[in-house]
């Protein structure tokens, strides 16, 4: 354990020597750590190499024999470390707990074993230093009592253990070591039939799985396939191993969709649906999942593949997408035809379905709105009413078609009397309405004389009613305060009165003007 003092060492050699030490040392430590007992074997060796040490340099120093103070004996350790060159005084720092205990401190970046424990620490290592397991035998050889030593802490300034008395004549570490092999290697027994049989319960487990199953080396060539696999594509197990899985290979079409599916993910890692046809017919659907298999070093050694068969949960899955496609079609198709009702609804509720002109709901909410504005900008809103006159004798001689008729007409008489800002209604029966907005008396006169006009043409035309010359009575007024009853009311009374003297003058001279 101690390199000794050369005028003529080579300090890259003792360097690079220090590197191999620390290297072999780490590496025997850390397949130690991964073996059942195996940092024990590796702990009792490194003790039993450092107690031959300690007793060979105690036996020749210069004042040997048995010293029975434990601070006496490390005090030696370091002297002689010291003058071999390998030690500073300066970075270690050693305290008598008690009689038989001392707690030593060495800084960490003057250990010659630092590098090791850099490495052991990464792969969190036990600590097994040999400084300590050394400088626990040399006290040991020195006082010729037992001693062991703990760690206290470990870091990356100090290192702190403790060297004590064993409280036991503890036994021979050749006696320890072949025990401690004897232990590890029935545990390594146990552990090996342990592993055998988990193997066979894996194997089991595979081999009865539902799932597709198919490992890969590097090569791509198939180093495991199970039945179900086989199965899938429909290949003999015997032809299956170390056959490269690729396009074209001994796995067939289903083969060929899988390495498509890896080549569409750009490398064989992820999952992909794949559907299996057989001369267009869908045969199955499989969900393949792509797995890679690396080593503790993170190198890839293979690829996992497995296929899940989903054809009856995509099949599934499709009838329930086109139901419900079927479903929100219908719905689609239902919401237009309510809308189109609605819409149908929202025009007979406001249009007189015979005329097609607004009905009186809708005129008095217009006449309502037209008077709130000519009260707002103080001006005149006109109103003239329209009656059909002896409209019920065309009914009852001509028939309720030909008085439909009658009523279509003057829709269309009236319609083209009046302003492109005027509005004409059904107000009911035979009567209609007109709302000339802003209109002043002389205005209503003149929609009045239009009407007249177009009266005459249209009792002239090819489609008037034979037999039942149309005859109007209107009436008019205006108003500037907003009252629409009293507005209809001068209107109506108008009409009415008209109506009245042309029958009178129909029963004196027997004339129809």
């Amino acid at each position: 354990m101690i390199i000794p003092k050369d005028d003529t060492h080579c300090p890259a050699t003792v360097a690079a020597l220090r590197g191999i030490v620390n290297d072999a040392l780490a590496g025997v430590i850390a397949v130690g750590h991964r073996m059942p007992g195996g940092i024990t074997a590796v702990e009792d060796i490194l003790r039993i190499m450092s107690r031959a040490t300690a007793d060979r340099l105690c036996a020749a120093a210069p004042s040997s024999g048995e010293l029975p103070d434990l601070m006496e004996a490390f005090s030696r350790y370091v002297s002689l470390h010291v003058a071999d060159g390998l030690v500073d005084p300066a970075v270690i720092n050693a305290v008598k707990v008690s009689d038989n205990r001392l707690r030593i401190s060495w800084r960490s970046d003057a250990c010659l074993y630092r590098d090791a424990c850099r490495q052991l620490e990464s792969l969190e290592c036990d600590c097994v230093c040999p400084l300590r397991l050394y400088a626990e035998q040399f006290v040991a050889a020195a006082t010729g009592r037992p001693m062991v030593s703990v760690v206290v802490a470990a870091g990356s300034d100090m290192c702190v253990f403790e060297i004590f008395a064993a409280t036991h004549i503890a036994p021979r570490p050749i006696d320890r070591l072949r025990r401690v092999f004897a232990e590890t290697r029935e545990e390594g027994l146990l552990a090996r039939d342990a592993l055998g049989r988990l193997q066979d319960e894996y194997r089991l487990i595979l081999e009865t799985i539902d799932d597709a199953i198919v490992v890969l080396d590097q090569d791509e060539r198939v180093s495991y396939v199970n039945l179900r696999a086989c199965g899938a594509f429909a290949v003999d197990q015997a032809k299956a191993v170390r056959a490269r899985f690729e396009k074209g290979s001994v796995f067939g079409g289903l083969g060929d969709l899988c390495c498509e599916a890896a080549d569409s993910l750009g490398q064989w890692d992820g999952s992909s649906t794949i559907e299996h046809r057989d001369d267009g017919t869908l045969h199955n659907v499989y969900l393949c999942r792509f797995s890679p298999i690396t080593g503790y070093d993170g190198v890839r050694l293979g690829t996992l593949i497995v296929l899940e068969d989903v054809t009856r949960e995509e099949l599934l899955k499709r009838e329930l997408a086109a139901q419900k496609e079927s479903l929100e079609h219908t719905v689609q198709e239902k919401t237009r035809e309510l809308q189109a009702a609605n819409a149908k609804l929202e025009v007979l509720a406001h249009t007189d379905a015979l005329t097609g002109l607004p009905n009186r709901l809708t005129f008095e909410e217009v006449v309502r709105v037209e008077l709130q504005r000519a009260i707002r900008y103080n001006h005149s809103t006109g109103l003239l009413m329209v009656d059909v006159d002896e409209f019920k004798c065309v009914n009852d001689t001509l028939g309720h078609q030909a008085g439909d008729v009658v009523l279509k007409q003057v829709a269309v008489i009236l319609s083209k009397s009046i302003r492109s800002s005027d509005t004409v209604a059904r107000w009911g029966g035979d009567e209609f309405s007109i709302l000339l907005p802003r209109a002043t008396v002389s205005e209503c006169e003149a929609v009045a004389r239009r009407i007249s006009e177009n009266l005459l043409i249209e009792n002239a035309s090819p489609s008037a009613v034979p037999g039942s010359p149309l005859s109007l009575s209107v009436g008019w007024a205006t108003e500037r305060k907003g009252d629409a009853q009293g507005l209809l009311a001068r209107a109506d009374k108008m009409m009415y009165d008209h109506k009245m003297a042309r029958k009178a003058r129909n029963r004196h001279d027997g004339s129809v003007k």
